[in-house]
């Protein structure tokens, strides 16, 4: 997936982040950044943890736990179908 955002990051609490919204943070098994995008924990699909926010990675598709208190970097993305 390529997804197109403006240069400039802000770095956030993910807890002050709302569902939808993207953000790159990092990865356990990569040395970059991945680009997850923030999902609601109380969906019924996951077993909630009281003091974590969950988001997908948006190029593996793997959910991830983060602590309430984690630094993310909020970046405003956008998705762009090609024409064929």
């Amino acid at each position: 997936m390529k997804v197109n955002y403006g240069n400039e990051q802000t770095s956030v609490i993910i807890r002050d982040i709302s569902v939808g919204e993207t953000f790159f943070a990092d990865r356990k098994s990569a040395k970059e950044k991945g680009l997850y995008m923030k999902i609601d924990g109380n969906s019924r699909l996951l077993i909630s943890k009281k003091y974590n926010n969950y988001a997908i990675n948006l190029e593996t598709g793997k959910v991830k736990s983060f602590d309430l208190s984690t630094p993310v970097y909020k970046v405003v993305a956008e998705v762009s179908f090609p024409k064929k």
